[in-house]
Formats: C-alpha cells, structure tokens, sequence
C-alpha cells in the first residue's frame, strides 16, 4: 500500500547559511515514497527513499549533529518529510532528535536548541504511515537521485 507523502515546510528559501537548497522543488514532486534505509558515513547521513514509480533519490544530510532513527523494517512507508530552517525547529523537535527526558534534561534541551538556532542547522523529518521514523539535525541537507550519488562514491572510492 502506498499513500502520498505531503512534503511540508518546503519552499524556494536558504535553510543553510547562505546556501541554497537544491532538493526544495524536486522533493515537493515527490508523491508517494517509501523510506529504504539509512547509511552514516562521519557525519553525514544518506537517507535513501524512493517513489511508487520506483524513482530512487538519496537525502544527503551533512554536518549532523544529532540522529534518531528507529523501527526501520522492510516496506517503510512515508506520511511525510519537512525540513525545517533554524527558526522553525521546536524544543520538542530537541528532545526528540536528542532522546532528551522531559523533565531531568529541559535545560540541555533548551541549551541546544539556541545552539542549534545560532548556527543555523536544519532539521530533516521523515514520519512514517508504516514502520520507520527519522529525525537529523545537521547543517545541510541535499535531494539526489541515486543514481548520480552512488556514481558520486564509487568515483570518490576508485581516486
């Protein structure tokens, strides 16, 4: 079962410092994705999804600060990914990314939210209708088609 993902938070504007986001456009066109996996590599994450027209694209999510993936399984499928600017992220965004407890850890989690905002991260979301959810709070976020990324690696590897 597929449904259509409602790309939210996402239009022609910088989330980073003063670069462009390149997937704004072409990530709002996707309309039914599924959530395939994840690979973390430093501190860069790819989050790999694809269309219910088997379109492949890959998230690349660099400088990440903090990750929380969980109930990663086979036919992950996606409610929704936002993408949210240093402005937009909430507190409660914080401690979900950080695992932060609501009470014994509100100071850490208000801590790194200014933390978060002063540098201008962004946060990448991918909520499920069935099976993984993802949160990243990093410094940059990509849209590319994996096909051009994995050509990108294996190129990088062969030098």
């Amino acid at each position: 079962m597929w449904i259509t993902a409602r790309i939210t938070a996402l239009r022609t504007r910088t989330l980073t410092t003063g670069k462009r986001v390149p997937m704004v456009n072409r990530l709002a066109a996707l309309l039914a994705i599924s959530f395939d996996g994840l690979l973390i590599e430093d501190k860069t994450v790819y989050l790999f999804v694809s269309t219910y027209e088997k379109e492949q694209y890959v998230l690349a999510v660099d400088g990440v600060r903090a990750l929380a993936a969980n109930c990663l399984q086979a036919g992950n499928i996606v409610l929704d990914v936002q993408i949210q600017n240093s402005s937009e992220i909430t507190l409660q965004d914080v401690m979900d990314v950080y695992r932060y407890q609501a009470v014994r850890d509100e100071q850490h989690a208000k801590n790194s939210l200014d933390k978060a905002q002063r540098e201008e991260l962004v946060l990448v979301s991918v909520n499920p209708s069935y099976g993984a959810s993802c949160l990243v709070l990093a410094e940059s976020v990509e849209l590319l088609k994996r096909q051009k990324w994995a050509e990108q690696v294996f190129l990088s590897v062969a030098r």
